[in-house]
């Protein structure tokens, strides 16, 4: 498998990935969270269910 630390490689992978820019960082791993809410990025609300899609041309959010 790729190394995905480094940007360069993610480009080889054959799965779509949509990113603002590629600065790894390892997760605290506190136990906190929570499963099947509501959660809001860049005033797009993903609810449980919801399916996404993504390509080349665009995101579309179903």
């Amino acid at each position: 498998m790729e190394d995905l630390a480094d940007g360069a490689g993610a480009g080889d992978l054959q799965l779509g990935i949509k990113a603002l820019g590629t600065i790894p960082r390892k997760s605290s791993k506190d136990a906190a969270g929570a499963v099947d809410v509501p959660v809001a990025f860049g005033g797009i609300a993903f609810r449980p269910g919801d399916v996404l899609h993504a390509d080349d041309d665009g995101i579309v959010l179903l």
